[in-house]
């Protein structure tokens, strides 16, 4: 009767399983009419036989999908590489000032001239500058901790030039300079449609609409980024609200280097009005799909570069909360952050 069972009807082999092989012992130990013992005997052959066909069945659905996951990987894989291979070779062409001690570096200030400081990398495709060009005035700055900000920074034909001062300052009414807290500099950003053509038409449609006015720079962490974007005025950001928010710009193709311009989403195809500037490389965000529309212009006669970034005030940290901020604008970052740093303006410049 082994013999019968060991020989596989279904071809899935000749050796029964091990329990198998027990319960045929403990058949043979009892003593049973012969009727009985061939309805058992059926009923274990029926049931090796569904088990037979159960695994020749799913057997084959698991390899089909495991070769649709490598597929579905490698496919993922390729179109990151063409991406990457793509945004290198746009930055390769953009024009670049060599430099032996770093080669992304395309200027040089004596506010970060020194091994300790930070540096500014200035590249990119070149983009008609007509009306990408904007430049931001700002108060309320921590010119206490960064003292620097007023070195010599005016660049001229790539050569070092000292200029008396680089931003205006606010006055009183009666005229007389007020304390540094109160005192403006500006900085400016240079879009790059190339880049991101839907984010700097939001950017540009912000700035026309003169939606920077009095918006607080509420995040700064350091040496991450400083991030504003939510107007003072809670009406005026229930507006751009209900525009909704736009499509990302895919694939990414700048890179999230210090001083690099930058959409804040809250995931895929969510960019409202929330900007944050890169203060440290943070090259790990372009794998999250946050794509740079601009980048801080290097200081120049009458403003100022990176150095007027890393003033923006950060005593606060995190602490301002963004939906109250969207509820209450001003009111609540006033009355409860008063040293945030702000924009008295911001306006194209040719």
């Amino acid at each position: 009767m082994k013999g019968g069972y060991r020989d596989d009807p279904e071809g899935e082999g000749t050796t029964p399983p091990v329990e198998d092989e027990e319960f045929e012992r403990q058949l043979e130990d009892i003593d049973l009419p012969d009727s009985a013992l061939s309805r058992l005997h059926s009923r274990t052959t029926a049931t090796t036989a569904v088990k037979s066909k159960v695994r020749r069945f799913f057997l084959p659905c698991f390899v089909v999908v495991v070769v649709i996951i490598v597929i579905s990987v490698a496919a993922v894989s390729t179109k990151r590489s063409k991406q990457l291979q793509q945004r290198d070779a746009d930055l390769a062409a953009a024009p670049q000032k060599a430099d032996s001690s770093d080669a992304h570096s395309a200027y040089t200030s004596t506010s970060n001239s020194n091994s300790n400081s930070k540096s500014s990398s200035f590249r990119g495709p070149k983009d008609d500058q007509i009306g990408q060009i904007v430049e931001f005035t700002v108060a309320n700055l921590d010119l206490a901790s960064h003292p620097d900000i007023d070195h010599c920074t005016y660049i001229q034909a790539h050569k070092m030039e000292c200029s008396p001062t680089t931003n205006n300052n606010i006055t009183t009414n009666n005229n007389k300079t007020p304390n540094n807290s109160t005192q403006t500099k500006k900085f400016r950003i240079q879009l790059r449609p190339s880049w991101a053509p839907l984010g700097v038409q939001r950017f540009r449609d912000l700035t026309s609409d003169d939606f920077w006015r009095d918006v607080r720079v509420f995040r700064v962490v350091d040496d991450f980024v400083s991030q504003f974007g939510l107007s003072n005025s809670p009406s005026v950001q229930k507006k751009w609200n209900d525009l909704g928010p736009i499509p990302d710009d895919d694939p990414v193709v700048g890179t999230n280097y210090r001083g690099t311009v930058t959409f804040a989403t809250s995931g895929p195809n969510s960019r409202t009005t929330q900007i944050f500037i890169n203060t440290a490389n943070n090259y790990f965000l372009d794998e999250q799909g946050f794509g740079p529309i601009g980048e801080v212009l290097p200081a120049g006669f009458g403003y100022g570069g990176m150095e007027v970034v890393d003033a923006f005030y950060g005593g606060y940290g995190e602490r301002p909360d963004q939906g109250r901020i969207r509820e209450q604008g001003g009111e609540y970052l006033e009355g409860n952050f008063p040293k945030l740093s702000y924009f008295v303006k911001a306006e194209f410049v040719e």
